[in-house]
């Protein structure tokens, strides 16, 4: 896989530019995009895997954590990264909308849902771009599967999907996984 180097930081040791990358791989269930995420990442170095608390039956796909790896489970996504202080993967920003969501007890008030997600997604996004070293985060795709719009999955649905807009037009690298295909779609129109 090949990294592309999106935005630079400057005063690495010994005067050098060094690249880092904020990426944003969305995919199905068991679509691959834990697998493709990590290889994003140096592999002998240390990295903090995040892992939002997962809720029954929300088609985690988990990442394995190499052995130098700290994984640390919590919903306080933006601290973590910040306070790891070293290449970062978050496993699943889906949990994460859900404990916002639920947190604000608006699961079934779609209008308080999307503008949780929004600023959250907002934060993120800006707080993954700041940092001087590596932020993958992994999302969710599942906006082609149709929901009642009375359903309380269509919140859920509804927020995720907000959520990966809101990222995705902030991070210079999305990723689609599916078909065990990777597509880059960095390059591909904004859509808002």
């Amino acid at each position: 896989m090949d990294r592309l180097p999106d935005r630079p930081i400057c005063g690495a040791a010994g005067g050098e530019r060094v690249l880092m990358t904020a990426t944003l791989v969305l995919g199905g269930v068991h679509s691959g995009k834990a697998r493709y995420a990590v290889g994003l990442l140096p592999t002998d170095d240390p990295v903090t895997l995040i892992v939002p608390t997962p809720k029954a039956g929300d088609g985690s796909e988990a990442v394995t954590a190499l052995s130098h790896w700290t994984r640390i489970d919590t919903d306080d996504v933006t601290r973590t990264i910040l306070r790891g202080r070293t290449p970062a993967i978050v496993d699943r920003l889906t949990p994460w909308a859900i404990s916002l969501i639920e947190a604000a007890d608006a699961r079934d008030d779609l209008t308080r849902a999307l503008d949780i997600v929004t600023g959250a997604g907002e934060e993120l996004a800006a707080l993954c771009l700041g940092v001087p070293y590596d932020v993958v985060l992994i999302g969710d795709e599942f906006n082609a599967a149709p929901s009642s719009a009375k359903s309380k999955d269509h919140v859920l649905q509804a927020a995720v999907g907000r959520l990966n807009q809101v990222i995705g037009a902030e991070l210079p690298r999305v990723v689609l996984v599916s078909g065990g295909r990777a597509l880059d779609l960095s390059d591909a129109p904004k859509v808002r």
